[in-house]
């Protein structure tokens, strides 16, 4: 067998081509990733690029490797001298010697559609080369599909114009080394490669938690990390680690939803494309992936190919058990990786409407049981997407320290729900004297968490860890067709989110115990009563992790209100006691301060509270008061609002009376300017 190592480009296209018009089988290895095509002797014999016969069971289901050390599953459903059909993930009937027409077609067809296609062309074998590049990426790269249509950069009837054109799509073609098999006396053996098991165990493991539907860049005016984050960025960065590493993983470890009008009004249908093409290979869910419900739930579900676990989530009575698992094994490279999902506490969190069925159960409890049944399975390590939230000072077991104190099974912890931009890994001792690695990204994609981590011969891991920031850096390097997919689902709603309703002449910010945000969003709920209800409110309180962005200096537009109040809240009009609007004032104190409305004058120390007014005068326990506020918080349970003496809620969404407030607050300024400050209405002692 000739072997010749090439690295000028022009000379490496020019031998490929001489080679394949000679009719020749080659094999390309460009910057040492293996893309080897099924090398077919047509005689009682069958080679899998460097894989030896032994390695598949003929005639039966076969678990082959590619050249990332992935196991792709195949069953071969009909062989003879002058073809093999193969039956391939998601019942995908294709022959090898399909040609490069009909399978990029095809391809393409199975990503998007999801359906069967079966192809006996025989022009060129192609098949086998291409799926081995894009089944353990477990996407079509969509740009690729486009380039070679919208360009017209070759004849499809000519094979060796289309191999050398495909060569040049692809990215990163810096050298490539050709084997002509064709060469006599060429064997099987000279291909052969070290047994997987007896390479070193390594694989870098790429993630992201609490994206919260972050689709663009953060706002350049932002208070803190301005300018950052943003998919299109995202994907480029993660498309370069795929580049330079051979096994990579990337997992999502809860709240990818939820945050601005990406999700209001498309329901989630961006970030599960964002997801899929991307290539995720597992995720867990945070709490507000039940914003939209059950049943956007389940629309989210379908809409992404992308693994889920949820382990201490029990689904059983619901109709989505099917979408949720409570572990799973992923094979990349020469390792087997177990995943848990650990999720936090719905109760008080989540509108109990929103997550009917859903049986939640405290981690602890599962947790070490889940990761030790993936180590009996073969796992060579387990980690746990957690969703339940980091404190550094806290071992509380509910929470990733203590989770990680209190287990012997979890090698890692990827964390999320406490939005911690973890620097370096907080590493806990766990119940067998290892240590346990807890990481978090943050939020809203503004880093991409890397870990490169290797298996020593006991397998014993240790961990490279560090966060990619997602900056302006990556904006030359941008997927041009993913960025107009993006750009697609922008233009739809963008005409109606860019319409301007005021100016702010100056930031206004968002905080506790009170901030300008804070103040104006509960005002805002006192108008709403009475111009919705004619009802004249005596408090109002709105939840500050209800206020999920600031307003920045200049044109307010549609959007940025509804990037501000992104959930599907609506307003709620109560009639309360005056002893249970004294539990609801102790409930803001203990949380140093909520959002409350101009009439009130609320005095904290130590987190109790000290003295408290509405309108000018102390709480009668006896009096009847009428409170405005968001679904959400009476749902929960919380606030002494359940004792409600009446209750009405509106039928609409509460951004969009948000919308209306914006207006008539820029019609009363003579320049169109809308204002908010602080006023003491909250007083920390």
């Amino acid at each position: 067998m000739a072997k010749t190592l090439i690295k000028d480009k022009a000379v490496m296209m020019e031998e490929i081509r001489t080679l394949i018009s000679e009719g020749r089988t080659v094999s390309l290895t460009v910057k040492g990733n293996s893309m080897n095509p099924f090398m077919v002797h047509l005689r009682d014999q069958i080679t899998l690029g460097p894989w030896k016969d032994e390695d598949i069971r003929k005639g039966t289901v076969a678990l082959v490797k590619d050249n990332r050390g992935n196991y792709l599953i195949h069953r071969i459903i009909k062989r003879d001298e002058d073809s093999i059909t193969l039956l391939g993930d998601g019942n995908i009937a294709m022959t090898e010697t399909a040609n490069l027409e009909n399978i990029i077609g095809i391809m393409y067809s199975i990503t998007r559609k999801g359906r069967s296609y079966s192809s006996q062309s025989a022009t060129w074998r192609f098949y086998s080369w291409l799926w081995d590049i894009l089944t353990p990426l477990r996407r079509w790269p969509l740009g690729l599909w486009r380039k070679l249509n919208r360009n017209k950069v070759f004849d499809f009837s000519k094979p060796a114009a289309a191999i050398i054109a495909l060569m040049t799509l692809l990215a990163g073609v810096q050298s490539c080394e050709i084997l002509d098999l064709n060469t006599p006396g060429y064997e099987d053996s000279e291909t052969e490669q070290t047994p997987s098991e007896n390479l070193a165990k390594e694989f870098v493991i790429l993630f992201t938690n609490d994206l919260h539907s972050q689709i663009e860049p953060t706002s350049a005016d932002e208070t803190y990390n301005a300018d950052m984050g943003g998919v299109k960025r995202l994907k480029a960065l993660v498309d370069s680690v795929r580049t330079a590493e051979k096994a990579v993983l990337l997992a999502d470890a809860g709240d990818l939803v939820q945050g601005t009008y990406y999700f209001s009004l498309m329901n989630g249908v961006v970030e599960m494309k964002v997801m899929n093409e991307l290539g995720y290979d597992i995720r867990t869910l945070g709490n507000h992936e039940f914003d939209k419900k059950m049943v956007g739930l389940g629309d989210m579900f379908s809409w992404s190919s992308v693994p889920v676990v949820a382990t201490n989530y029990d689904f059983a009575n619901t109709s989505l058990s099917r979408f949720v698992a409570p572990s799973r094994m992923i094979q990349t490279g020469n390792v087997k990786v177990g995943f848990i999902g650990l999720n936090v506490r719905l109760q008080n969190l989540v509108d109990p409407t929103s997550c009917e069925g859903v049986v939640w159960q405290d981690a602890i409890n599962v947790a070490d049981q889940e990761a030790k049944k993936l180590r009996d399975q073969g796992a060579d390590m387990v980690i746990a997407l957690s969703h339940l939230g980091y404190d550094s000072h806290s071992d509380i077991y509910y929470k990733d320290r203590g989770i990680a104190k209190q287990t012997r099974h979890i090698d890692m912890i990827i964390g999320g729900h406490s939005h911690t931009f973890i620097n370096k890994p907080d590493y806990v001792t766990n119940l067998d004297g290892d240590k346990v690695p807890i990481v978090q990204t943050g939020s809203r994609g503004i880093c991409l968490g890397y870990s490169k981590i290797k298996l020593d011969a006991k397998g014993k891991p240790s961990f490279t860890y560090r966060l990619i920031p997602v900056t302006s850096r990556l904006d030359n390097r941008l997927d041009d067709d993913f960025s107009d997919l993006i750009d697609a689902y922008s233009a739809t709603v963008k005409e109606k989110m860019n319409e301007v309703i005021a100016y702010c002449p100056y930031a206004i910010r968002k905080g506790n115990p009170e901030s300008p945000l804070g103040n104006l969003s509960a005002d805002a709920l006192i108008w709403m009563a009475k111009d919705r209800y004619n009802v004249d409110a005596d408090v109002s309180i709105y939840n500050s992790g209800g206020i999920r962005a600031e307003i920045s200096q200049g044109d307010l537009t549609i959007g940025d209100v509804y990037a501000v109040y992104p959930f599907d809240n609506s307003l709620s009009i109560l009639e309360v006691k005056g002893k249970d609007l004294m539990t609801l004032f102790d409930d803001v104190a203990s949380n140093n301060g909520l959002p409350i409305n101009s009439d009130v004058r609320l005095v904290i120390s130590n987190k109790k509270v000290k003295s408290v007014t509405v309108k000018g005068e102390p709480v009668d326990y006896d009096k009847t008061y009428k409170v405005a506020t968001i679904d959400y918080l009476v749902n929960t349970g919380r606030y002494g609002l359940t004792n409600a003496l009446s209750r009405i809620d509106a039928p609409e969404y509460i951004r969009d009376y948000f919308v209306d407030y914006f207006k008539y607050l820029a019609q009363q300024d003579p320049n169109g300017y809308i204002r908010a400050y602080r006023d003491g209405r909250v007083t920390i002692e």
